[in-house]
């Protein structure tokens, strides 16, 4: 019986000294992993170094090659010089990627969309796309702003404004890009009658007296779709030579009934255009 219990007793140290050196060789094998772990990121990290440096001396050269041949499109109101001063700073590593030379470039008051396309072996070349300038806009006839035809300010110098005064004055106060828009939409159309337009007066916010070249004022409907029938109806209208004579003011307000006002001060009413 008593050797018996001994025996127990030894098994049971055998077994606790077991798990003892199980446990240590399982520290030793997991430091001895994380060592070598430790080296191979090093290793990796020194390649990882090395590629990137060689990645860099690529980009480098590359950059240098295709700085040698140089295509700027699409300038026509922007500053060309400004423009190539931003690219030669990227040519010579003042901005880092293509993305900077383009932010750079876009500050431009002109510039609404810039595009930067890297052509192997030896090209770059800069798409810029402008505002196209519709008209000038004003509150009280002495102050103007340029807009494009989406109704989009164009901020240049008061002292350049006057580089554009052949182009179609928009007077009122309040008034909506969408509206700047469907003028523009609307002119378009009317292109052949559009020419000879001289001004435009935003009447109440709700519609638009017409100026022409020749003083004669149209009084166009709110806008809705009497609208473009308005135009067509003063289209007929120009087409009739002795009606226009000494002519001051048509009214198409009333798409029933057209009211054309004279110099002299005699209405007639006109039906059926």
């Amino acid at each position: 019986m008593y050797n018996k219990a001994k025996n127990i007793i030894i098994l049971h140290n055998a077994r606790f000294i077991a798990r003892k050196l199980f446990r240590l060789l399982v520290v030793i094998l997991l430091f001895y992993c994380l060592y070598i772990f430790s080296e191979k990121q090093n290793d990796f990290n020194k390649l990882l170094t090395k590629t990137d440096n060689k990645l860099l001396n690529l980009y480098e050269i590359i950059k240098k090659n295709t700085c040698k041949n140089i295509v700027i499109n699409g300038v026509k109101y922007s500053d060309y010089k400004n423009i190539q001063n931003h690219i030669n700073k990227y040519c010579s590593d003042k901005y880092e990627n293509t993305k900077d030379l383009k932010v750079s470039i876009k500050k431009d008051v002109w510039i609404k969309d810039v595009k930067v396309l890297v052509k192997l072996p030896n090209n770059i070349i800069i798409d810029i796309v402008e505002y196209s300038p519709f008209a000038l806009i004003t509150n009280d006839g002495t102050i103007y702003k340029l807009v494009d035809e989406f109704g989009n300010l164009i901020n240049i110098n008061q002292s350049d404004i006057i580089m554009f005064g052949y182009l179609l004055k928009i007077v009122g106060s309040g008034i909506e890009d969408y509206e700047i828009n469907n003028l523009f939409n609307m002119l378009s159309i009317h292109h052949k009658v559009a020419k000879n337009i001289s001004s435009v007066i935003r009447v109440g916010n709700r519609r638009w007296d017409v100026v022409f070249l020749n003083n004669i004022i149209v009084k166009m409907p709110e806008e809705d779709d009497n609208i473009s029938e308005a135009w067509n109806i003063f289209n007929n209208i120009t087409n009739i030579t002795e009606i226009l004579s000494d002519l001051k003011e048509i009214d198409i307000r009333n798409r029933d009934k057209v009211y054309l006002k004279y110099n002299n001060k005699t209405f007639k009413e006109i039906t059926n255009l």
